[in-house]
C-alpha cells in the first residue's frame, strides 16, 4: 500500500489503548449480567476479581488513550500550528503525569472504596511533613514548567545571570537547567532560581549584539582623533566589520586619568566575544603607538604656578614615526626632523581615492592613522582588492624615488591621516647626500623580494629582485637628477 509509512504506527498508537478501554467499559458495565449467567458462587476468586480488574483495565487504557490523544493532536499538531513553535517536553510529560495520577487515584478509590477516607486522615501529617521536605524540589519542578511555556531560552542559547556565572544552554530538565561555559565548566542551575531571576539571553532576538570596550586618552587628544583611531581598529577585524551594523564612538567620562572613550562593536555571537576582544585591543593599542599616543593610568600632577594647557604639538613627533619607516632609516636626526618639518599632512574622509592607478606620482604616503585598503583594475574592468594598510605602513616609494604612475588604487575605509613626503620635500636632503641613493635603491628592491616571497604586492611596487637593484639606483640617480658613478 503506497502511502506515508508513518501512518500505521500512529494509528495503532491510538487504536490500541482505544480497544483495551471500550473492553474493560464493556467488561464493567456487562458484568453483573455475565455473573449471574455464569452462575458464580458468591465470594469465589474470579466473583471478587472480576469487577475490580475491568475497573483497572477501563482506567488504565483510558488514561493511556487520553494522553496519546492530547499529545498527538494538541501538543504536536495544534498547538505548534498557532505558535510556530514545537511544545517543550516538560509540558507534555507534566501532562502524562496528571492524567496517570487521575487514573491512579480512580482505581484506588474503586478498589478502597471503604477504607480511603480514613486513610487519607490519618495521613494527613506524614502528606505535610513529606510536602515541607520538598518545597524546593516543587518549586523547581513547577518553575520548570513556566520557562517551558513562556521559553526565555532554548537550548543552544548562551545566557547571563551575572559576570560569573554564563554559559550556554544544554539541557533543561524538571529541575534544573544545565550550562556550560566558555571555559568547559559545567553548571547546573535550579528552575526556581532561573525563574526569579534576571536573565541575559545573548542569542535571542538575533545571534549577534553589541560589546563595548572603554578605553583612556588624555585630555589634549581632539576627540575627533580618538575616534578614528577607535572606529579603524574595530573595522580592521573581518569579523565585526562584516556584520550589517557598524561601530561607534562615544565620550561616557571626564576622569582624572583623562577622557574616557567607548567603542561600542558588534559581535557575531557570545561565544567569539572575548577573541574578537583581544584583536579590537591589540589594534587600539597598534593604532595608538603609530600615532604617538599612550593609554593613560592613574596619575598626580603637582604644580607651584598655575597648570598650564595642555597640548600636543604633532610635529615634534613627526620625525619620530618618520623614523620607523624603514625607507628613511639611514637618515639621521637633523634630517629626519627636517624632512618632518616640510612634509604635509593630509586628511581624508572614508571612501575618498588617495591615489589612482595610471596617474602620475612624485610622492609617499606614510599612513599615521585608519585603514586603507588597496585594489587595481582587472582585464574585464572590474577592480579587485588585495591588500589593507594600517598606521605605519607607506606606499608610493617607487613613485617617490622614480616618478613611475601609480600602479594601484588606495582608497580610505575609514577616516585616515596620511603624511605626504614629495619630491621637492625629499630632494634637498638627498642631493646632500647622494650616497643614500644606493642605500635607498637596496632597500627598495628588498622590500619588493621580501613581498614577492609571501604572494604580496604593494602599489607602486612591482616585482622587482636583488638582481635589479643597479637598475633601481639608475632610474633614482635621473629621477633627482644626480650624478652617475
Amino acid at each position: 500500500m503506497n502511502g506515508d509509512p508513518r501512518i500505521a504506527p500512529r494509528r495503532l498508537a491510538i487504536a490500541l489503548p482505544a480497544l483495551l478501554a471500550g473492553a474493560g467499559l464493556a467488561l464493567t458495565l456487562l458484568w453483573p449480567e455475565w455473573r449471574a449467567r455464569m452462575a458464580l458462587p458468591p465470594g469465589s476468586a474470579l466473583d471478587r476479581l472480576g469487577e475490580p480488574a475491568a475497573n483497572v483495565l477501563f482506567w488504565a487504557a483510558a488514561a493511556w488513550l487520553t494522553v496519546r490523544l492530547v499529545d498527538g493532536l494538541v501538543f504536536l499538531r495544534l498547538m505548534p500550528a498557532r505558535t510556530g513553535q514545537s511544545t517543550p517536553r516538560l509540558l507534555r510529560e507534566l501532562m502524562a503525569a496528571g492524567v496517570w495520577a487521575f487514573a491512579l487515584s480512580a482505581i484506588v478509590l474503586s478498589l478502597f472504596e471503604g477504607v480511603l477516607t480514613g486513610l487519607l486522615a490519618a495521613s494527613s501529617i506524614l502528606v505535610a511533613v513529606v510536602g515541607f521536605a520538598l518545597r524546593n524540589t516543587l518549586a523547581d519542578i513547577f518553575a520548570g514548567l513556566t520557562l517551558s511555556l513562556d521559553r526565555p531560552y532554548r537550548l543552544g542559547d548562551w545566557i547571563e545571570l551575572d559576570p560569573n556565572t554564563a554559559g550556554r544552554v544544554v539541557e533543561v530538565t524538571w529541575r534544573t537547567t544545565r550550562l556550560l561555559t566558555i571555559d568547559r565548566i559545567g553548571i547546573v542551575l535550579p528552575n526556581a532560581l532561573a525563574a526569579s531571576t534576571v536573565l541575559r539571553n545573548y542569542s535571542t532576538p538575533e545571534p549577534y549584539w553589541r560589546d563595548r570596550i572603554d578605553v583612556s586618552l588624555d585630555n589634549g587628544v581632539p576627540p575627533a582623533q580618538a575616534e578614528r583611531i577607535l572606529l579603524a581598529a574595530a573595522v580592521a577585524v573581518p569579523e565585526v566589520n562584516a556584520l550589517p551594523r557598524q561601530p561607534e564612538v562615544r565620550v561616557i567620562d571626564f576622569s582624572p586619568r583623562g577622557i574616557v572613550y567607548q567603542l561600542r562593536f558588534w559581535v557575531p555571537d557570545y561565544e567569539s566575544r572575548w577573541r574578537l576582544h583581544d584583536e579590537v585591543r591589540r589594534n587600539i593599542l597598534q593604532q595608538l603607538h603609530q600615532a604617538g599616543i599612550a593609554v593613560t593610568g592613574p596619575r598626580l600632577d603637582l604644580f607651584h604656578a598655575p597648570m598650564p594647557a595642555r597640548d600636543i604639538d604633532r610635529r615634534r613627533h613627526l620625525d619620530t614615526l618618520i623614523g620607523r619607516v624603514p625607507l628613511f632609516q639611514p637618515l639621521d636626526a637633523a634630517e629626519l626632523a627636517a624632512l618632518a618639518g616640510t612634509a604635509g599632512v593630509r586628511s581624508f574622509a572614508a571612501g575618498e581615492a588617495v591615489v589612482r592607478q595610471g596617474e602620475p606620482g612624485a610622492s609617499l604616503f606614510v599612513v599615521l592613522e585608519g585603514l586603507l585598503h588597496v585594489s587595481e583594475a582587472t582585464e574585464n574592468g572590474s577592480s579587485r582588492r588585495f591588500g589593507q594598510l594600517r598606521p605605519g605602513e607607506i606606499f608610493g616609494e617607487l613613485s617617490l624615488l622614480t616618478g613611475e604612475p601609480r600602479s594601484a588604487t588606495v582608497t580610505t575605509s575609514t577616516a585616515s591621516e596620511l603624511l605626504e613626503i614629495t619630491k621637492e620635500t625629499f630632494s634637498p636632503i638627498l642631493e646632500r647626500r647622494q650616497e643614500l641613493a644606493q642605500k635607498l635603491g637596496e632597500i627598495v628592491a628588498q622590500r619588493a623580494a621580501q613581498r614577492a616571497a609571501f604572494g604580496v604586492r604593494l602599489p607602486d611596487l612591482p616585482d622587482l629582485t636583488l638582481a635589479n637593484q643597479a637598475q633601481v639606483l639608475r632610474r633614482i640617480r635621473l629621477f633627482f637628477g644626480l650624478r652617475q658613478p
